[in-house]
């Protein structure tokens, strides 16, 4: 991987199909120069059914259902261009992200995986504003489809 990006985003629009329902995606801007991310962390998370929980003789019964990823990004030390790209690529509702996973990836390859993604609250923290200068912006993004565990393939996580 030596100095490939571990990230790149697809800044796009979704829509559904009208006949099928399905959301189909379409890629506008491909954003492949952003800075690399001063953090990257992998989150593999745990989908659990509705009524998972603890019984009253205290057994715990996760239903889980799948799993989703999510990344904590952070860029530390920036100038405001940098930062604005940063914000520009990640504006969108949704967005597909090729990024680096461990997990999900295959033997032997390089392990990128493209998914599509919601951004979660975005934090900027100015360093110095006559210099232009911003200490860091972080945030989350969560992927939109979970991965199912009893078939190999994905699926929407609905509000129940």
């Amino acid at each position: 991987m030596s100095g490939s990006p571990l990230i790149y985003v697809a800044s796009c629009v979704t829509e559904t199909d009208n006949s099928t329902g399905k959301v189909t995606k379409t890629v506008g801007t491909h954003v492949t120069d952003l800075p690399a991310p001063s953090k990257y962390e992998l989150d593999i998370e745990d989908v659990s059914a509705s009524d998972s929980g603890r019984t009253e003789d205290t057994v715990m019964g996760k239903g889980m259902l799948g799993t989703c990823t999510s990344l904590s990004l952070t860029w530390n030390y920036l100038t405001s261009d940098d930062a604005h790209r940063i914000l520009e690529a990640f504006k969108h509702e949704y967005i597909w992200v090729k990024y680096f996973d461990i997990e999900k990836g295959e033997a032997g390859s390089d392990y990128m995986r493209d998914s599509e993604f919601y951004v979660g609250n975005r934090s900027a923290s100015l360093y110095n504003s006559q210099l232009n200068l911003w200490s860091s912006i972080s945030f989350k993004i969560i992927e939109r489809s979970a991965k199912n565990l009893d078939e190999d393939e994905d699926m929407t996580i609905k509000n129940r």
